[in-house]
């Protein structure tokens, strides 16, 4: 049943209508006092009378738009206050009963945007199912999300990048690496490095993630492609989200001035080598050359400020070019799994724009994004694939 929130007259000047008023704010308070729902704070519009009336007679109204607090909440947010004080005088600080009424205080304050508050409380609600469920609990993931939620809306980077990193924890001891839940954990906590290194949110600290994203991703695909092969379809979306790490790793690279690869020291350098590679698909055994980074031959050489950074802008460059090549021969030995209609919706313009065009025109950003991956080293077929067919708009011809 939809109920008013509110309704203010002014000037109406007949007791009948008075009278008529006061019964229906009785009836409403009435049937507040029935309802326990949590709602949205809502925008009620209030009609003022001008005092003047036009030429006919008719009153003149002026509409405007404020906002007023939800009644309602505020009542859950009293009815939550008052069972927690009991709770916790009679059943101790760690009553489950306790932490579901912290997790719907933590909710209201949430809905009344009181985000601050609400990250507070529901973090004890989230401690109290740690406590009776197990550190490892997945029911705390709910409250977990709440709290980024939270914690998004005013901006605590840094509190969220944490939270990130519990969720992780979380499906890590629930989960095996090739378990679906886990790798769609991992895709979003990947995407969410890209975003804070592109929008420097963790400030120096942005970079770091990024890192240990690449490494976290490596490992992943590495292990399924131990256990299941390279061609399982599982990989598409870890090889994309993986390439696109390693390309902000190598924007970053390029824009590191030379001054951070000096070193008296002599390097230990890895070496980049082409094995030959087969494995099974649907029509046979396919062999390729494919790179390899050599860590056992390595050798010491001292290598000068621009040789180091040269050197880094190939590795992660291969990263990038290796990783797409996989995704496109993947779809061609899965047709029924993976199309090239799935690849194109995976594949945004806006991934592979280089940061300083970000303002330029979309057909501009499309055409950075097929530049940067031609000249890493991808055929135009291939990277028709990815971004779908130029068109005459996309190149720039009528």
């Amino acid at each position: 049943m939809l109920l008013p929130r509110a309704c203010l007259y002014c000037n109406l000047g007949h007791s009948r209508a008075r009278s008529a008023m006061k019964k229906l704010f009785s009836s409403i308070v009435i049937k507040y006092l029935l309802i326990s729902l949590l709602t949205p704070m809502v925008f009620t519009r209030i009609s003022t009378v001008s005092a003047q009336q036009d030429p006919a007679g008719e009153i003149i109204e002026a509409d405007a738009v404020i906002p007023v607090p939800d009644q309602g909440l505020e009542q859950d947010a009293d009815r939550y206050e008052n069972e927690i004080s009991r709770l916790e005088s009679s059943e101790g600080v760690y009553d489950e009963a306790l932490g579901e009424n912290l997790l719907g205080l933590g909710l209201v304050y949430q809905q009344q945007g009181n985000h601050e508050e609400a990250v507070e409380i529901l973090s004890r609600a989230m401690q109290i199912r740690r406590v009776n469920e197990g550190l490892q609990s997945m029911n705390q993931l709910a409250v977990l999300e709440n709290i980024m939620e939270s914690n998004t809306a005013i901006g605590k980077w840094k509190d969220l990048d944490r939270n990130y990193q519990q969720i992780y924890w979380l499906y890590s001891r629930n989960f095996n690496p090739d378990d679906q839940e886990y790798l769609d954990n991992l895709v979003r906590i990947g995407r969410w490095k890209v975003d804070v290194y592109k929008g420097s949110l963790l400030e120096k600290d942005s970079l770091k993630g990024l890192g240990e994203a690449q490494d976290q991703f490596a490992r992943t695909i590495r292990y399924i492609e131990e256990q299941h092969g390279k061609m399982d379809p599982r990989l598409v979306e870890l090889l994309y989200e993986y390439a696109l790490i390693n390309y902000q790793l190598l924007i970053d690279t390029v824009r590191r001035p030379l001054s951070d690869f000096d070193s008296p020291y002599p390097q230990s350098v890895s070496t980049i080598e082409y094995i030959r590679v087969c494995y099974q698909t649907r029509q046979g055994p396919v062999c390729q050359m494919e790179p390899r980074v050599n860590y056992s031959g390595q050798y010491m050489a001292v290598m000068d400020a621009q040789q180091q950074k040269d050197q880094l802008l190939r590795t992660q460059g291969i990263r990038v070019i290796h990783s797409l090549k996989q995704i496109l021969e993947i779809t061609e030995n899965n047709q029924e799994q993976v199309d090239e209609k799935k690849i194109r919706s995976l594949v945004q313009e806006e991934d592979w724009a280089y940061p300083d065009n970000r303002n330029v025109p979309r057909r501009q950003r499309n055409q950075d994004g097929r530049d940067i991956l031609t000249r890493l080293g991808l055929k135009k077929e291939q990277i028709d694939i990815l971004f779908g067919k130029e068109s005459a708009t996309d190149n720039g011809t009528e």
